[in-house]
């Protein structure tokens, strides 16, 4: 898998990469890619690559996990919604977060 369509179209489907001990899988929502992590621990080596912006249609939970992640220069415009974060550990890096959260 690649997070862009299978039939070479060149169009990205996938939100983010999720790496969880060295195996990479994608996810085309913002909160996909959360509950993918939620259960990891530190020695999951758990991280999150933002591929494309995000805008929010629905809040975006993080219920835990212990993860890194990077917007990689992308935004996550929350709009009328909110990034809530209600465990876990998170090292967000490079990018912007607008809206509510």
């Amino acid at each position: 898998a690649t997070g862009y369509c299978a039939n070479g179209c060149g169009t990205r489907l996938a939100v983010a990469m999720i790496e969880k001990n060295g195996k990479a899988s994608y996810s085309r929502s913002l909160a996909g890619a959360f509950e993918e992590v939620k259960d990891c621990v530190a020695t999951d080596y758990a991280r999150i690559n933002l591929l494309q912006d995000v805008t929010l249609t629905a809040d975006a939970i993080v219920e835990g996990g212990v993860f890194d992640m990077d917007l990689l220069g992308k935004t996550i415009d929350a709009g009328n919604y909110e990034l809530i974060i209600e465990g876990g550990k998170i090292q967000m890096e490079d990018g912007t977060i607008t809206g509510l959260f």
